[in-house]
């Protein structure tokens, strides 16, 4: 995605969406068309990549976003205090290793102040799924990106029981069964919130609210 434009952004977001839906879309369908014999061996596999388009959507989409904000020009005082953060997360980070009240001191300033420096956050790296993106994890990725989670945290349990470790459990080798019920319905649920994340983002851009004064932060 190279440009700063709303347009650019919603591209880049399909793009990244479309190309992972048709993949579990075929994958889907192999797993309800094999012999029985294969099906568990195929449903298995399923769920490692199922998981692997949870992580990469979110990771890539919620970057891509971070990446437009970053490309509109604002300075520090015109955004929400969750970008804010994440534009000082180093220096956040120093400070919180640091016992040096000089450390501190010049932190606090920076954020107490008039905050007129250009918000041009390090995007790359910027979200930290860490290769194991439970609720808890998405949790902190929603804070950092302005959206909402309560649609998504609803789904947790489901998701962390379901599709995460599951997924571990699959991935060092464990003989996990999975059946073809709960696969599709696992199946639509990660649909449906990949799709939900698009539009979520896509909303946040049109609406500019990672603007401070367009929220209630």
């Amino acid at each position: 995605m190279n440009g700063r434009s709303l347009e650019s952004l919603n591209q880049f977001l399909d793009r990244q969406l479309s190309w992972r839906k048709r993949e579990l879309t075929a994958l889907k369908f192999s797993s309800e068309q094999a012999e029985e014999n294969f099906q568990n061996t195929i449903l298995r596999a399923s769920i490692c990549l199922l998981y692997a388009h949870w992580e990469g959507f979110i990771k890539e989409a919620a970057t891509g976003y971070v990446r437009f904000v970053a490309r509109q020009g604002l300075k520090f005082k015109d955004v929400t205090p969750n970008l804010v953060a994440l534009g000082l997360k180093s220096e956040i980070q120093s400070a919180g290793r640091s016992n040096l009240a000089t450390f501190h001191t010049n932190l606090i300033q920076r954020i107490m102040g008039p905050q007129e420096d250009d918000f041009l956050p390090a995007w790359d790296g910027a979200i930290d799924t860490q290769s194991n993106l439970d609720s808890k994890v998405l949790r902190e990725i929603l804070c950092l990106v302005g959206v909402t989670g309560d649609a998504y945290l609803s789904k947790g349990q489901f998701i962390d029981e379901r599709l995460v470790k599951n997924r571990n459990s699959i991935a060092h080798g464990r003989g996990v069964s999975i059946n073809q019920e709960d696969y599709n319905e696992l199946h639509e649920l990660v649909v449906y919130m990949l799709d939900l994340f698009r539009d979520d983002l896509e909303s946040a851009a049109e609406t500019s609210s990672y603007l401070r004064n367009s929220t209630t932060f």
